[in-house]
């Protein structure tokens, strides 16, 4: 079953995008490294909105850093996102939860989105981002727990 998030992206902007193809030989035309999250520089900044625009504004900057690993591309980008929140009802905690940690991984799936439209338009097959949790470890294995086996899901030790 679904239901609405508390949670509304209103919108976003890209505020800083850079994608520069590199000069190098790939073996193979699909050889492109996995990119994992120590390989990136990652900044999530939080603000309580001045204006009525939005509740909340979340700024997600994402940087390749520098590594020995063959990637095709260098990339660096940046989005602002204006969140509404519906949170009457909710506990602190799960307020803190909406806030700190769903509003990023929603900018992370744009952000996702964005490097790959302006890749594919390369020389190179796509760098993609790899699909990350901004839950702490141990609020991810306590959200795992409370999931239960519906669709499948494992339970956790």
């Amino acid at each position: 079953m679904i239901r609405l998030s508390p949670l509304k992206l209103q919108r976003y902007f890209v505020d800083e995008l850079h994608v520069t193809a590199r000069t190098l030989t790939l073996t193979e035309p699909t050889a492109v490294p996995e990119l994992m999250p120590e390989d990136l520089d990652v900044n999530v900044e939080l603000f309580e909105a001045r204006e009525k625009l939005a509740d909340r504004l979340c700024v997600l900057s994402v940087k390749l850093k520098e590594t020995s690993k063959p990637f095709p591309y260098n990339f660096q980008i940046r989005l602002t996102g204006f969140f509404e929140l519906q949170l009457a009802g909710m506990t602190p905690q799960q307020q803190e939860t909406h806030v700190r940690f769903s509003m990023p991984s929603l900018l992370w799936a744009a952000a996702r989105e964005v490097l790959i439209t302006q890749m594919e338009k390369g020389p190179y097959p796509a760098v993609i981002l790899p699909v990350v949790t901004f839950l702490p470890e141990q609020e991810a294995v306590g959200a795992l727990k409370g999931a239960g086996t519906a669709l499948g899901a494992h339970q956790v030790p």
